[in-house]
């Protein structure tokens, strides 16, 4: 009995010391239903003018058309990425300070977030010196379901229903013409991806 009851009592002494945090997932709803009047009212419409060299406070609609016109002044690495997942936060923190730099002037880089947590993903951007605007994927023509919108946005710029995988980050690669010429999952990325 002494002995079961020490078992018990150690099994309870270190199940107390564990901390047990829960993954972050993706949410059926991007965020947009979340904000305020005035946070809505910061997000711009999409505009022709795409500019990736405006104030970090810039929040601007994005939709696919927009992409494709911006790309053809040269190749554009996009990295469509979500404030929730931990290998979208690594893959900036790590890859796009690696290669923002030595890729400035001959690959735009930009950064389209698929959910709406503004000050968390601004945080992000100041912390990994990020002077572009955050693009979102625009809830009000894509909808405000994630996976939905995620899907929508990669088939309108003309992805392969075969190649469309539904995870973050998504790594793409368009050339001068605004084609997409190599698509990544994950955060793996390498030099062989710019070539």
């Amino acid at each position: 009995m002494k002995k079961l009851i020490l078992v018990s009592f150690t099994i309870l002494l270190i199940s107390s010391c564990i901390h047990i945090e829960k993954a972050p997932s993706r949410k059926n709803d991007d965020g947009y239903f979340s904000l305020s009047i005035e946070e809505k009212n910061r997000i711009k419409p999409p505009s022709e003018n795409f500019n990736n060299d405006t104030l970090i406070n810039n929040i601007q609609w994005i939709n696919a058309e927009n992409i494709r016109m911006h790309s053809k002044k040269k190749k554009s690495w996009v990295i469509i990425w979500a404030s929730w997942c931990p290998h979208s936060v690594n893959l900036l923190e790590t890859k796009y300070l690696h290669y923002a730099d030595s890729l400035k002037n001959e690959i735009s880089i930009v950064l389209i977030a698929q959910n709406i947590n503004l000050d968390y993903q601004l945080n992000i951007f100041k912390k990994i010196h990020y002077k572009g605007p955050l693009y979102l994927i625009n809830s009000i023509k894509y909808g405000t379901d994630e996976k939905t919108k995620v899907k929508s946005f990669l088939q309108e710029l003309k992805i392969n229903e075969s190649q469309i995988i539904i995870s973050t980050p998504i790594n793409l690669l368009l050339d001068e013409e605004g084609e997409i010429i190599k698509i990544k999952y994950g955060e793996s990325i390498t030099n062989d991806f710019f070539k």
